[in-house]
């Protein structure tokens, strides 16, 4: 009877959270709801029908010894004032409540916890998993994505343990989600949003990526190597691409740009560059654009970077790099700002010889006056970058943006190409 349940649950509920869990033997008070104080508010005494269902469980619970309960007198009609639990019978409570007592479910999920934790690898997921297990093993009580049940927690723990074995290639959210749950559209309507809260929380990189971006919940999935659909790569220059099924040289698009998709990328067996001496990454796409029709020599491949690199386009850059002649020069450009340099750090990491391209002092005193004004915290937020070794090549361009109070969009430079 779902009355039973409903009642159970209700003042097990708040036994858990009571002196008697936490204390045992502390307080002599009784672990009790009343109907007339939104204790039990399904208890709608005026309707018959949900009156003599729920007052036939009562009766039911009381005979079975786990419930006590007292009834409002001078009434035709039994009306019950409130329910208190028989603590000597708690097993019993939990067992027609067909729930699990509290130290249980905490010392399950602690086991799940753990034994994930030993069969994945990806830092994050691990800090989270051993961060989680510590903190349920003192919990009194349940909380977060544990209140949502065990069948959900099993789902996220799945979702979990198949990304840690994605490899760089990545995968689509739907195909993702089939290999958890046999489903195409179960990860994102019921796990993503748990999904992406841990990876924000535990994921270092994803964090601080998000201090300067606004990404979408498909955006951050596909830094994590989780897509929607596969990407789009675009460029410009004299680059030729093999694959096992022939050579498709693009050098004579140079100058309107082309593309190949994320998972043609995986198919490269070798890129053909001989005559590119420098290459020029482009962060925003109309200065790209701009950049194929207006200034582009015959000798330079030009790629447009977009935004930070998802471990696919990670590859394929490094796939560009590895195939550069050695005396190839890198050249970055990107907006003055945090993200700017953010990005300029992340792609130097995959090229050491990079180097910022419009982005000095002399082009924030030049377009100051077009420049982005900032509040407060963002201005201290890029003051504290002038302590980072990696912005040293950008310590006078900060100091520039701090005195002007501003930063420069690159959009504002296209005149000038």
């Amino acid at each position: 009877m779902n009355e039973i349940k409903l009642i159970l649950n209700r003042l097990l509920d708040k036994y858990e959270q009571s002196a008697h869990f936490n204390e045992p033997g502390r307080s002599n008070r009784r672990v009790l709801i009343k109907s007339s104080e939104n204790g039990l508010p399904e208890y709608d005494y005026q309707n018959v029908n949900i009156r003599d269902a729920f007052n036939a469980a009562i009766r039911d619970l009381i005979e079975k010894k786990v419930i006590f309960a007292e009834w409002l007198p001078g009434r035709k009609q039994l009306v019950v004032k409130e329910l208190w639990l028989n603590l000597e019978r708690l097993e019993t409570s939990y067992t027609l409540a067909g729930r699990q007592p509290l130290q249980n479910q905490i010392d399950t999920y602690c086991s799940l916890l753990k034994a994930l934790d030993e069969r994945v690898n990806t830092p994050w997921l691990k800090m989270f998993l051993t961060a989680q297990a510590e903190k349920l093993s003192s919990a009194d009580r349940l909380s977060g994505l544990y209140k949502k049940g065990p069948a959900h927690f099993a789902d996220l723990l799945n979702a979990l343990e198949h990304y840690d074995r994605l490899d760089d290639s990545g995968m689509t959210m739907r195909a993702f989600s089939i290999a958890c749950y046999h489903d195409s559209k179960y990860f994102e309507k019921n796990i993503r949003d748990d999904f992406l809260a841990i990876a924000r929380a535990y994921g270092p990189t994803l964090a601080e990526l998000l201090s300067d971006q606004n990404l979408s919940d498909r955006e951050q999935l596909a830094y994590l190597g989780i897509y929607a659909c596969p990407e789009i790569y675009e460029f410009a220059g004299p680059l030729a691409i093999e694959t096992k099924d022939g050579i498709c040289d693009f050098s004579s698009l140079s100058r309107f740009g082309c593309a190949v998709t994320s998972t043609a990328v995986f198919g490269i067996r070798k890129l053909h560059m001989d005559i590119v001496d420098k290459i020029v990454f482009i962060e925003n796409k109309t200065n790209y654009n701009e950049y194929i029709e207006k200034a582009h020599r015959n000798d330079e491949l030009v790629v447009f970077h977009g935004g930070f690199l998802s471990p696919q386009k990670k590859k394929f850059v490094s796939q560009i790099l590895s195939s550069c002649p050695a005396y190839t020069e890198y050249l970055f450009w990107g907006d003055i700002d945090i993200g700017g340099f953010k990005m300029f750090s992340q792609l130097k990491n995959l090229a050491p010889g990079l180097i910022p391209w419009k982005m000095g002092a002399m082009e924030v005193e030049r377009y100051a006056l077009l420049g982005l004004k900032r509040n407060s915290r963002y201005m201290k937020e890029l003051e504290s970058f002038l302590a980072l070794p990696e912005n040293a090549v950008f310590a006078d361009t900060i100091k520039a943006l701090l005195l002007y109070d501003v930063t420069i969009e690159q959009e504002v430079m296209l005149n000038d190409l």
